[in-house]
């Protein structure tokens, strides 16, 4: 029986050469039988001889908790006469195990960071085992020590210092244990290294801001609470906007700022801005942040201030609107104006340095009162627009009719004026449609000139009445009808001669009367014939 081996360990496997013999040379086809005391298997356990004599057959170790003598034998027989059995043993020394544990602290580290790792070497029994030489090693990274010696406790340590790294990946700690009388024993353990992940801190302020306006973001670079210099820090928006710049260096307290000017928008409803900052550092991973920067339009506000809210038919009237921005006035805001009826000086402006714009507006013609409303609608680019409306009650003007009456003789005629103007401004009333009436039953109709005068012509011989009543009516679009009643008293005659042929008789007579007191006062001087001779 032979063995390439004399020690093994356990579960080891041994091969076995036997060799079957006589005294003239190997014996072919002689049955192989194996037996083990201790424990352990063979394969086979058994067999026929080749024509060499030898039969091969491995032994595996029994798993023993001590060092053991494990004896091996082998008996040869064969079915034929003139032979008898044959056997060889040898023992085998079967080496017990050394359990090999590994433990990292801590098993997860950052880039570049520390653990110890700490291997206990026990036997079977659980036992430490001392003075064992260990061997250590990692995947990556590096070790403080690549062997060492359990102390009484059955402990061996080592430093494993983690490389730097920009990813999250497991490194692999092994140890080898070996001593005297003992299989070598293997113990492995997983270490996570990850990076050193910046934290990053996003601060906006106002937490929302207004189209166009400016907002203050403060980002702090921390690492394990710890604040992070020399950082880089970069900024961008996914929906428009500018920074005051897009790349910073954090000061001693981590800290970089950078001011955002939103976009502008003139939505109803506003729109969102993504702010998204990155820090990144040599030695550490990059990490980013993001915040949503609601950004709100603009909103205009329009006042419309009147000289009045009440006004009268055709009247004209100063109308100024006021466009501003929290309380701040817009300038060169596009103003329209709008009305039911009536006309504006003009329909479009834009707004002075105080925000307004100033027209006239000119009621509409009405016959009753009449509401209109006006509206005006504010414009400007970055704003959202505005409207506003107000409601002017126009009235209808009303008349102001003066009958001056004539002095009248019977059967004489006369001239009567009817005067009409406007109590709201006192304007003479052009063009207004007069029907003049008289108690005698006559009907006269006319019109006002520019003056608003209207003249009629009285005849004292169409009537016998003393007193003659008169009513002027008068209308006009844009007017509430008027009317005005008034009377004449007509001289009359108390018979004798005409008045003109009394003046004709009295002209002679007053004549002869200058003369003579002409005469008397030596005015004029009366001579004859035979005084101018002499």
């Amino acid at each position: 029986l032979n063995m390439s081996s004399y020690t093994t360990t356990y579960n080891g496997n041994i091969p076995l050469t036997i060799y079957a013999s006589d005294d003239y040379g190997p014996v072919a086809n002689a049955n192989i039988a194996l037996f083990s005391l201790k424990g352990g298997t063979f394969t086979p356990a058994s067999g026929l001889t080749n024509s060499a004599g030898y039969f091969e057959s491995t032994f595996t170790a029994p798993n023993v908790t001590e060092l053991t003598n494990v004896m091996l034998i082998a008996r040869a027989s064969k079915n034929e006469s003139g032979y008898a059995d044959g056997s060889d043993y040898k023992y085998l020394r079967v080496l017990p195990p050394l359990n090999v544990q590994v433990s990292p602290e801590p098993a997860v580290v950052d880039s570049e960071g520390i653990s110890t790792v700490t291997v206990y070497v026990k036997d079977t029994f659980g036992n430490p085992v001392p003075e064992a030489d260990v061997s250590f090693s990692a995947s990556n990274g590096t070790l403080s020590t690549m062997t060492g010696i359990t102390d009484t406790d059955g402990v061996a340590a080592s430093i494993f210092t983690a490389p730097l790294t920009l990813e999250p990946f497991n490194v692999t700690l092994s140890a080898t244990a070996n001593k005297t009388d003992y299989a070598d024993g293997t113990g492995q353990s997983i270490i996570a290294v990850q990076p050193k992940i910046l934290m990053v801190k996003l601060t906006a302020t106002p937490t929302s801001v207004f189209s166009e306006d400016n907002a203050s973001i403060t980002v702090q670079v921390t690492y394990d609470s710890a604040p992070i210099p020399n950082a880089t820090v970069t900024i961008s928006s996914d929906n428009g906007g500018n920074f005051s710049e897009e790349e910073a260096t954090t000061d001693l307290n981590g800290i970089s700022g950078f001011i955002f000017t939103a976009p502008q928008t003139t939505l109803p409803d506003g729109i969102n801005a993504t702010l998204t900052v990155k820090a990144s550092k040599s030695g550490y991973a990059a990490n980013e942040l993001s915040i949503v920067m609601p950004v709100k339009p603009k909103m205009l506000s329009t006042q419309i201030t009147l000289s009045s809210n009440t006004t009268f038919s055709e009247a004209r009237m100063n109308l100024t609107v006021t466009v501003t921005y929290e309380d701040a006035p817009i300038q060169d805001a596009s103003v329209t104006l709008a009305a039911q009826a009536g006309n504006f000086s003009i329909t479009t402006g834009k707004t002075d340095s105080n925000g307004n714009v100033t027209v006239q507006f000119t009621a509409p013609q009405v016959s009753s009162l009449t509401n209109v409303k006006i509206t005006v609608e504010a414009t400007r680019q970055g704003y959202m627009n505005d409207q506003n409306e107000v409601t002017i009650a126009v009235n209808p003007r009303t008349f102001s009719i003066v009958i001056i009456p004539p002095i009248i003789r019977s059967g004489e005629t006369a001239e009567v004026r009817v005067q009409v103007t406007c109590p709201e401004d006192g304007s003479r009333v052009g063009d207004a449609h007069v029907r003049f009436s008289l108690s005698n039953g006559d009907v006269m109709t006319g019109v006002t000139d520019m003056d608003g005068n209207c003249f009629f012509t009285l005849n004292s011989s169409q009537t016998s009445a003393k007193v003659l009543n008169m009513t002027a009516e008068v209308t006009k679009n844009g007017y509430t009808q008027g009317q005005q009643a008034s009377s004449v008293s007509i001289v009359q005659s108390e018979g004798g001669l005409p008045l003109l042929t009394i003046i004709l008789l009295m002209i002679p007579i007053m004549v002869v009367v200058v003369v003579a007191v002409l005469i008397k006062l030596k005015v004029m001087v009366v001579s004859t014939e035979e005084e101018a001779l002499e």
